[in-house]
């Protein structure tokens, strides 16, 4: 299927931002026609995974687009996260039942990130159909946009095709082109690590990686005369502090688990972490009293940074010889290219997906014939001010909770278990908790 010569929007990127930012402007009504949305994969990738939760305040946005059902449907609803020790044992467990009144969805859905995906597909998909039909236009990999000098943007594609769009929304992860085209900075917010420098995130290349993960999906087989309370547990979202890092546990049903564990410097990450590899994370990070990985379903690597971008909005490409300023014209970034971070807390996949829904909408108003120039600015520079107040938060939250997860100082440790435990201990503390790491502390907007 060839690109479309002209669209008021083109969205680079078809991952969980992408089509979430697709389905928010097609369910409020910008033609299917005046959409399109690109992908450099020649298909939705079907195994591969990093993110594991849908949190209630991003299952609450999913309603906006009509698919959050479908990802309760889909996922495991989870009321118990529980955060332990091995040098002291359980710590807290964050019981979601505080939510209860609070939200329709008072639990943390466990799904696979590609999972997530194919539900928001198949939403899209439906979309489409209801709009004259369409789909992602798959292996078309964007290598520029410039400006014409009526304001209107043009991307150009590998193959030599160009694509003219009012908006150009960035999708298309760290290394986005359009955040680049932008001339938007993405920059280490916090310094987190020695090794952060103003480079644009890599995420293959661990000599620029401020974290490193290693996590895989397995079948086991538990021991059988063995007393249950000391086994992993066979349901729920578990995190394991130890001196080798943390990691976390989560049983997906059917005998299958998913193991992550970050990586420590100094300890060795294979690419493809190897079953052997995978069984020496579970008998050293985990009281897995005598559990045995049958088999290695999948594995992988990967390498994160602490990235924030200024600003997730930008009119114009910097340096194009605009001669007419009148247009609606503008780029915006979204997901991964315009924030990355630790996978601690589980908050990269659900804030992206709610700066897309939220930016659908922005655009969807945006475009509206009633919407002057200057309001469809305005508008799109509030969005772009809220989303990034909200990433900040994010960012700070995902680092405050890997630095004392990651840190293995002896004075650390035990304050670290001191902390958690006294928190288990008082309600209110508790619940502050779980409404942060849900989401719904997050400021709500109207675009």
């Amino acid at each position: 299927m060839s690109l479309p010569q002209e669209v008021d929007v083109l969205i680079v990127g078809a991952g969980p931002a992408g089509l979430a930012c697709a389905c928010s402007l097609l369910a409020n009504g910008v033609p299917a026609a005046r959409l399109a949305i690109a992908d450099a994969r020649l298909e939705h990738e079907g195994n591969y995974s990093r993110a594991l939760v849908v949190h209630a305040k991003t299952l609450e946005m999913m309603e906006r687009i009509s698919c959050a059902d479908a990802v309760v449907s889909a996922g495991l609803p989870r009321t118990h996260i529980a955060f332990n020790s091995l040098a002291s044992g359980p710590l807290i467990t964050y019981d979601t039942s505080v939510l209860n009144g609070k939200t329709k969805y008072p639990f943390a859905c466990v799904i696979g990130q590609s999972d997530t995906e194919l539900v928001l597909y198949a939403r899209l998909k439906e979309l489409l159909g209801e709009g004259g039909g369409g789909d992602v236009h798959w292996g078309q990999r964007a290598e520029s946009v410039r400006e014409t000098p009526d304001g209107w943007k043009v991307a150009r594609f590998q193959g030599g095709e160009e694509v003219r769009a009012r908006y150009v929304v960035g999708a298309d992860g760290s290394h986005s082109i359009v955040r680049q085209a932008a001339g938007i900075p993405y920059p280490d917010p916090y310094d987190k690590t020695a090794r952060a420098t103003g480079m644009p995130a890599d995420l293959d290349h661990p000599g620029k990686a401020d974290e490193v993960f290693c996590l895989a999906d397995v079948r086991v087989a538990y021991p059988e005369h063995t007393a249950e309370k000391h086994l992993l547990p066979k349901e729920g979202v578990n995190a394991y502090l130890s001196p080798h890092g943390p990691s976390l546990w989560i049983p997906f049903g059917d005998n299958l688990y998913r193991l992550v564990g970050q990586i420590m410097d100094g300890q060795e990450a294979p690419a493809v972490p190897s079953k052997e590899y995978m069984q020496r994370m579970l008998d050293t990070r985990y009281p897995s009293g005598g559990i045995t990985i049958t088999s290695l379903v999948w594995s992988s690597r990967f390498y994160v940074k602490f990235r924030l971008a200024d600003r997730y909005f930008e009119e114009h490409v910097p340096g194009s010889p605009v001669l007419d300023l009148s247009s609606k014209t503008g780029l915006a970034i979204v997901g991964d290219a315009a924030h990355v971070h630790s996978p601690m807390g589980g908050q990269g996949m659900n804030l992206g997906i709610r700066d897309s829904i939220y930016l659908g909408e922005a655009l969807a108003h945006c475009l509206s014939p009633q919407l002057s120039t200057s309001e469809a600015r305005a508008l799109l520079k509030r969005w772009s001010d809220d989303r990034h107040a909200a990433g900040k938060r994010v960012i700070s939250l995902a680092g405050g909770i890997t630095f004392f997860g990651a840190n293995s100082a002896t004075m650390v440790v035990w304050l670290r278990d001191w902390a958690l435990w006294l928190v288990g201990c008082i309600p209110g503390l508790r619940s502050m908790a779980v409404w942060m790491l849900s989401g719904l502390g997050e400021k709500g907007g109207v675009y």
